[in-house]
């Protein structure tokens, strides 16, 4: 009788941005049959970010939509609210 959790990502989506927003939830299985599940939790992670301790599913997405112009285009984006803000 082995009792594991497991983290599932249930919705992936992209803004324009290229921010990736992440709804996952935690699962808990009994021989292999689910007897309970977490309340979804999300996340937003931005292009450029480090997705090693993430799922293959979101790393996936992440290498094929976060492209050199896309990651370059919102440190900008990033770098001129930066700028906005102090003056």
């Amino acid at each position: 009788m082995a009792t594991y959790t497991e983290e599932i990502d249930e919705l992936i989506t992209i803004d324009g941005a290229g921010i990736l927003s992440v709804d996952a939830f935690t699962t808990t299985f009994k021989d292999s049959v689910e007897i309970g599940r977490s309340r979804p939790h999300s996340i937003a992670i931005p292009p450029g970010s480090d997705t090693s301790n993430l799922s293959a599913k979101v790393t996936a997405i992440a290498n094929a939509t976060w492209t050199d112009e896309v990651v370059a285009a919102y440190a900008a984006q990033m770098a001129l609210n930066i700028a906005n803000e102090g003056g």
